[in-house]
């Protein structure tokens, strides 16, 4: 399993600048993805190298840089997984990441990869601050790009769910008394659900349509510690996050720059936000891509001057390919 290419996603992190500054709205810089090399997997060792915004190269693997390591069930049926939280402490910067990788049982060379890292010029351990981080996302395996084997379908529909994660940030406004103008941070998992047209050649989602948006300290032990807040009266809970139609190529590449935010009591007054990933060149028994890998990010802001990011990754499945063995579910 070598020469993976990945999506990467960079540039989405903006935890400090993202909350400044007065007015309704939200800013954030428009997400750009970028297909790179930046991962290999001999069967043994995942190699990550990753550029940071100065041009500096950062190599990490699993032979050397493991801070903990755990096997896990992944959500695609008869699949096993392998997830590695990466540590790398220079003299002038510090670098985490975190990489999950899952094989078919039968065959390894069949894969997916999915994770982020997290680059800290100038910072070490126990003190590193994400407002200061650069950073990036990653997805990758042979199933996504050009294919000489499969073509996406042009009619009918197919619908997807699976799991989604990532940071979850909260600067309270004028509405929660003594917190106003604290934040808090924390992780999410939720589920996530598609709607692929091929007529129409679109795909929209929705984070949160389907169960709540929930709380949990899986991935950011490192950074966050180990238990989410006692008292996070923002929790990310009945926030639903609808995500515009996409328009994707015929490799499955889809990217959009339209998110709506809404919750039933809290009124939201602006968002802006990215989605984007690509359909699996691997079909299920309808023919149609078996699965969908990518990334979010909505920023939101409310009418007491409060303001939120979710930023996160996702995969999802087919209901035909989720139904074609065993599965965890979203």
């Amino acid at each position: 399993m070598k020469h993976l290419i990945a999506v990467l996603l960079t540039a989405v992190l903006v935890v400090g600048c993202s909350f400044s500054g007065g007015g309704g709205g939200a800013e954030t810089p428009e997400g750009r993805i970028e297909r790179k090399r930046i991962a290999e997997f001999d069967g043994r060792v995942l190699d990550l190298e990753v550029e940071a915004h100065d041009g500096t190269i950062i190599r990490l693997n699993t032979a050397r840089d493991t801070e903990d390591t755990r096997s896990y069930d992944p959500d695609m049926p008869n699949h096993s997984g392998r997830s590695w939280t990466l540590l790398n402490t220079a003299s002038d910067s510090t670098t985490l990441a975190y990489a999950l990788l899952a094989w078919d049982n039968e065959d390894s060379s069949d894969y997916l990869l999915a994770g982020w890292w997290l680059h800290f010029p100038g910072q070490h351990p126990p003190r590193l601050r994400l407002s200061l981080a650069e950073n990036g996302l990653f997805i990758g395996g042979p199933e996504f790009g050009a294919s000489d084997t499969f073509r996406m379908p042009v009619r009918g529909e197919a619908t997807y769910s699976g799991g989604a994660g990532g940071l979850y940030i909260y600067e309270h406004g004028g509405n929660w008394g003594d917190l106003e103008g604290t934040e808090a941070t924390e992780e999410y998992s939720a589920t996530l659900t598609l709607t692929a047209d091929f007529e129409n050649r679109t795909v929209r989602g929705c984070l949160g349509c389907a169960g709540d948006i929930n709380v949990e300290r899986t991935h950011l032990r490192t950074i966050l510690g180990r238990r989410p807040s006692d008292d996070l009266r923002a929790a990310p809970t009945d926030y639903e996050l609808h995500f515009a139609p996409a328009p994707f190529t015929r490799d499955g590449d889809f990217e959009q720059a339209e998110v709506r935010v809404t919750h039933p009591e809290r009124n939201v007054v602006g968002a802006v936000g990215f989605w984007g990933g690509s359909f699996s060149n691997k079909p299920d028994a309808d023919g149609n891509p078996r699965l969908v890998m990518g990334f979010t990010q909505s920023l939101f802001a409310e009418d007491d001057g409060s303001r939120g990011l979710f930023l996160g990754l996702f995969n999802a499945l087919s209901d035909t390919y989720r139904a074609s063995g065993n599965s965890q579910g979203p």
